[in-house]
């Protein structure tokens, strides 16, 4: 088997265009938008790439990545391919290339080639997520405690915020052109964030989280009318546990479940 970089659109596209009818094609490249982001858009990027993989001189793997070597970092976007040893043999690829880098892989859990090769290689899974969509928001109340973030509360929001991810709270806030931030709080003091996309097709709440001694006091509901209040005509979705707090909250906020869309993350050293 032989794995490649690839330069061109055209070396990919009939494998693409075959795989992407079938169970358990790549959960990241559903929409028009992530198709430019997550396998056009590498292609151009300095550091981000393309792999191809040739079994007996036929197409039978192709994965996108985005790459962030100054934090030895690498994020799997998309990985397609049926065969197991096609998988193995990216993230061989992958440790001689990139030896130490973490990656995170996302990929389709129908995707059987593709969890094999990563559970063999020693990887940690998080639990599977289902994609909700919003169908039509709840109103947001007059009162809502939830506002825009404010320069004042940076430092608490960067503290609260989850480390363990791509997003962190500082790259949220070093883009605002790519997010909004919305806040609650507390007696004064930071009790919950929400971070969501801006100006895009289909915008995405990437975080949403209340402190644990603040929650059963409505403003995670608060956060999320106040981020569907937001959202002007741009479609709305979000990823959640099927049957956890978080789904049920955004199914009462006017989400559905969107069927067959699931995804779930894997992480690795290299």
């Amino acid at each position: 088997m032989k794995v490649e970089i690839l330069r061109r659109e055209e070396e990919y596209l009939p494998f693409f265009e075959t795989m992407r009818r079938k169970e358990g094609f790549s959960s990241m490249l559903e929409t028009p938008e992530q198709l430019r982001k997550n396998l056009a858009g590498c292609l151009s990027h300095p550091d981000d790439f393309v792999l191809g993989c040739l079994d007996g001189g036929e197409m039978a793997g192709l994965f996108s990545f985005l790459a962030e070597p100054e934090k030895r970092y690498l994020e799997m976007l998309a990985g397609i391919t049926e065969k197991e040893a096609v998988c193995a043999g990216v993230i061989a690829f992958l440790r001689e290339a990139y030896p130490g880098f973490r990656l995170d892989a996302v990929f389709h859990p129908a995707n059987r080639a593709v969890r094999n090769a990563l559970e063999k290689a020693g990887a940690a899974f998080e639990p599977v997520q289902a994609l909700f969509r919003l169908a039509e928001a709840a109103p947001l109340p007059q009162d809502s405690p939830a506002v825009p973030l404010s320069g004042e509360s940076r430092e608490e929001y960067l503290a609260l915020h989850g480390k363990n991810c791509y997003w962190t709270g500082e790259r949220v806030l070093a883009a605002p052109e790519l997010f909004r931030v919305f806040a609650v709080y507390d007696g004064g003091r930071l009790a919950g964030y929400a971070d969501v996309t801006r100006g895009m097709e289909q915008n995405e709440i990437y975080d949403l989280y209340v402190q644990p001694e603040s929650r059963g006091m409505g403003l995670g509901k608060a956060l999320l009318a106040a981020v569907c209040a937001g959202n002007g005509q741009s479609g709305l979705t979000a990823l959640a546990e099927s049957a956890g707090t978080a789904a049920g909250l955004l199914v009462r906020m006017g989400f559905e479940k969107v069927p067959g869309r699931e995804s779930v993350t894997a992480s690795l050293t290299l």
